[in-house]
């Protein structure tokens, strides 16, 4: 059975990148959003298995999308992903994202490898 995955970023290159690495695990569909606004009105309509969102985005932050992604569908796996990891002020925005209900999160940069292993276990958790 098809696992269908949302990937939010508002920086085109890094939902390419992720786009061509999930396209070569087995079993999974991608589906790509540069805004949190638009990935939420999909969610809305469509069953979705594990969202991947970054936190630093214009318009809606990724903090304010992972509260509204839970309020619409409390059982759905978010990986959570921002900056380089060095920033104070990121770290606390990944462990905000942990109090909010992500399942997992990543701090930039990080190997593809170490996404797919976390995409996996968010996948069969």
């Amino acid at each position: 059975m098809t696992k269908k995955i949302v990937l939010v970023d508002d920086n085109q290159i890094v939902l390419d990148l992720h786009s061509i690495m999930l396209g070569q695990m087995s079993g999974v569909e991608v589906v790509l959003f540069t805004k949190a606004k638009d990935a939420l009105v999909y969610v809305g309509k469509h069953p979705v298995d594990l969202v991947i969102t970054d936190l630093m985005m214009p318009e809606m932050n990724g903090l304010t999308f992972i509260t509204e992604l839970k309020k619409l569908n409390p059982a759905v796996k978010i990986v959570a992903i921002s900056g380089d990891g060095v920033l104070a002020s990121e770290h606390h925005l990944l462990d905000e994202a942990l109090n909010l209900g992500a399942t997992y999160i990543m701090a930039k940069p990080y190997s593809m490898h170490a996404l797919q292993a976390k995409i996996m276990q968010a996948l069969n958790a």
